[in-house]
């Protein structure tokens, strides 16, 4: 998830600690920079977009690491409160607020190499969106009421965990429902996927809110779905990118593509103009509206002609 949820987590955690570690500054502070630890990856930015898209969400979200995730922040703060907060408590909540932030990453769509060494596959639930408004507004809520009456803090903490626990509810039965209706009216279906609808403002506030994305062959089919009133809306037909296609040997030469194309689920490339897109149906089945999760080649006589950009390029007037 994005890290305003994550820093977020942190606090609710910080918040449900025993009082003297609650109390604490030094606490507060290392809880929300444990709470974001995993997303050091971010400084593959330096090496360049494509480092960055290889190991985001990689070896640093590992399960494996958790505890040492918690050991050195535990080990700072032991030394920096002059040994008032005590390390193997301080460790056990340390490592906690790690575990929520790779929780909250594998409920997402994106993907996460949670067993990394073991396996470098990418595992997601494909429950919430990357960024949840809701989700993002209750935490907040609760971090709020904590700071105006922290006497009554782990009640608010408690309740809060309830409301989280409704939410992600919904959001499963929706999910659900959702894969229901669409093959109850679909023709054969071989696989069949389901990803938080944020197509549209009205749907990206709306829990309920899912996309479908059926496959069967090399054809992969979008549907927009409302659980709650059992309507579904037909986006499209799609060919996947397989092995053997007009492009993909293209596509697959350039580093940031190739990358791109490795942690697809559901890639496809369209031909619109002077251009390809190559998109991932995981994040929209509008093609190429979604600027930083797209990736657009510029075309000539059928070929690509230039190097690709995860914005559109700009054309000469």
């Amino acid at each position: 998830m994005d890290n305003i949820s994550h820093t977020l987590s942190g606090l609710l955690m910080r918040d449900s600690a025993p009082r003297h570690m609650f109390e604490s500054k030094t606490f507060l502070v290392f809880s929300l920079l444990t709470a974001n630890a995993p997303d050091i990856d971010i400084l593959f930015l330096f090496a360049g977009v494509e480092a960055y898209f290889k190991h985001h969400r990689g070896f640093s979200h590992s399960i494996f690491l958790i505890p040492i995730w918690g050991a050195i922040p535990a080990a700072l703060a032991y030394y920096i409160s002059r040994k008032k907060l005590g390390f193997r408590a301080s460790w056990l909540w340390f490592s906690g607020m790690v575990a929520v932030h790779v929780l909250l990453d594998w409920l997402t769509s994106y993907g996460t190499e949670i067993f990394w060494p073991i396996s470098t596959r990418l595992f997601s639930a494909n429950l919430f969106p990357i960024v949840d408004p809701i989700l993002v507004i209750l935490m907040a809520l609760a971090a709020i009421f904590v700071a105006i009456k922290p006497q009554a803090r782990k009640r608010i903490v408690k309740l809060m965990l309830i409301a989280i626990v409704g939410l992600t509810g919904l959001r499963i039965y929706s999910k659900t429902v959702s894969e229901s209706i669409v093959r109850a009216n679909s023709g054969v279906i071989m696989k069949i996927h389901s990803f938080a609808d944020t197509e549209t403002p009205a749907a990206w506030l709306n829990p309920t809110r899912y996309r479908v994305v059926t496959v069967f062959g090399n054809t992969a089919e979008s549907y927009r779905v409302r659980p709650l009133s059992g309507e579904f809306e037909f986006q499209g037909s799609f060919p996947l990118l397989i092995h053997g296609d007009e492009h993909y040997a293209e596509i697959e030469s350039f580093e940031l593509s190739k990358i791109f194309l490795e942690r697809a689920q559901l890639p496809v490339a369209i031909e619109r103009g002077d251009e390809l897109i190559f998109a991932d149906l995981r994040y929209s089945a509008n093609i190429g509206q979604n600027k930083g999760l797209s990736i657009y080649f510029p075309m000539e006589n059928g070929k690509i002609s230039g190097e690709p950009s995860m914005g559109r390029r700009k054309r000469n007037q």
